[in-house]
């Protein structure tokens, strides 16, 4: 690499717009045109320097409302909990003569700990969202 692609490839890592190695390509092939660096170059910068390898954000082009990042719990047993719900194949319980097509998944941020819940699909009498309370209750319990 020469010197001007070495000054770029620092000043991107200055203004933290090092988060990868095809979008920093892509940034400086738009910039710099045929004089940037390729993309095994601009591996090996990034490679070479500890600080991007650390776990970092990602950039939003469309403001703060869509940055994503890490989740970082508080020191605290469930203090973050989070919750998704996911359909499955359809299941028959001959026991309880049930059909179940949906799991609710619930996990502790800190712990990891992780709780499965069936749910059944149809039914008037108990909707998803109280099956979703109660094996959210089941989780805390």
């Amino acid at each position: 690499m020469n010197a001007q692609q070495i000054a770029r490839l620092e000043l991107a890592l200055s203004r933290g717009n090092l988060t990868g190695v095809t979008s920093t390509y892509h940034l400086l092939r738009n910039e710099m045109g045929a004089a940037a660096p390729s993309k095994k170059q601009i591996a090996s910068f990034m490679n070479s320097k500890p600080s991007v390898q650390i776990n970092q954000t990602t950039k939003s082009v469309a403001g703060k409302k869509n940055v994503i990042g890490p989740m970082i719990p508080p020191p605290v047993p469930l203090g973050w909990c989070a919750c998704d719900t996911a359909f499955i194949p359809v299941c028959y319980n001959p026991v309880d003569k049930k059909r179940y097509s949906a799991v609710c998944v619930y996990i502790c941020g800190l712990t990891k700990y992780l709780y499965v819940h069936p749910a059944t699909m149809g039914n008037n009498d108990r909707p998803l969202s109280t099956q979703s309370r109660a094996g959210f209750q089941e989780f805390i319990r």
